[in-house]
């Protein structure tokens, strides 16, 4: 019994493929894992810029200066969802790997 790769059979995979032109099956690895390093790199600069937001609202509220109040318990929010994001993709991540480890080979 021939067991097909992962990146095979990944529905995503496929749509990429499709879309990029290339032929279903075929996979180029670096591109790919190029592109999931992009993607991780932009996740956690995009948090760490909303948790730079949430402190600049912070401080202009505690100084006077931030017009609408509102703005500073949002940007709060969106930190912590972001935050939230980053810790939950880091347990997937790591819960990945573990079962990879895992597998005899």
């Amino acid at each position: 019994m021939a067991i097909d790769s992962l990146n095979s059979v990944s529905a995503l995979d496929a749509v990429n493929n499709v879309l990029n032109g290339r032929a279903a099956g075929t996979v180029n690895v670096s591109d790919d894992s190029a592109q999931f390093k992009d993607f991780l790199t932009q996740a956690i600069d995009q948090a760490e810029l909303t948790s730079a937001d949430n402190q600049a609202y912070t401080d202009a509220l505690l100084i006077g200066e931030l017009n609408d109040l509102h703005d500073a318990p949002i940007a709060a929010r969106k930190a912590e969802l972001a935050l939230s994001l980053t810790v939950q993709i880091r347990d997937r991540l790591v819960d990945a790997y573990t079962e990879v480890m895992r597998m005899q080979v």
